[in-house]
């Protein structure tokens, strides 16, 4: 008897994935409705998408997130979602593979030093696609965030200055997921005999 041979996702699989596209959406949902705590919602569902990942694989976590990514073009629209869907949702999948790329390297500073450098990467190629971006669409925001600044600066100066925000923000970040993340596993690790 042949086996069958083709991936099909199992009925807990598929509860699993929408119940956590359904977290991420409503999460998305709460930046539109709330006046303030945007990044916290975009960083609630990236660490939504990065416990399905640790739990069940990035297949899982894949499609959670083409999924959610689909219904928050409905709602909570393209206006409120678009930071979900070049950054806060495809993070944790690097943060994973460079986690693993790191973990190869031959001993303990090496392997930080790669991880603290493809992380790097990764933040200065992001920030720099979402400042040319902003810059060539909305070049009326830039110059908004140039007067409001106390002192004079030249546009290539805010670029500057934006892009070490963008930094200081990515490592905040990054710390934060990554101890909510070992928090989570910490927990995990203590209910499981």
């Amino acid at each position: 008897m042949k086996k069958n041979s083709n991936k099909t996702l199992s009925a807990p699989a598929l509860a699993r994935i929408a119940v956590f596209s359904a977290l991420i959406v409503i999460l998305l949902a709460l930046v539109r409705l709330s006046p303030v705590g945007d990044l916290f919602f975009y960083c609630g569902a990236s660490l939504a998408l990065a416990v399905l990942y640790l739990e069940k694989g990035p297949a899982e976590a894949r499609y959670a997130f083409f999924c959610s990514a689909v219904i928050a073009l409905f709602y909570p629209g393209i206006m409120y979602s678009w930071p979900y869907y070049l950054f806060f949702g495809l993070y944790p999948f690097f943060k994973f593979r460079i986690e693993k790329t790191g973990s190869k390297a031959s001993g303990q500073k090496q392997a930080l030093g790669l991880r603290l450098g493809l992380k790097s990467l990764y933040a200065l190629i992001n920030g720099g696609v979402l400042l040319i971006f902003f810059h060539l669409l909305f070049p009326e925001l830039l110059q908004n965030f140039i007067k409001r600044l106390p002192w004079a600066i030249s546009v290539p100066g805010a670029l500057v200055l934006l892009f070490v925000f963008w930094m200081i923000f990515f490592y905040v970040y990054e710390s934060c997921l990554s101890l909510l993340i070992c928090f989570y596993i910490r927990r995990l690790g203590s209910r499981k005999p």
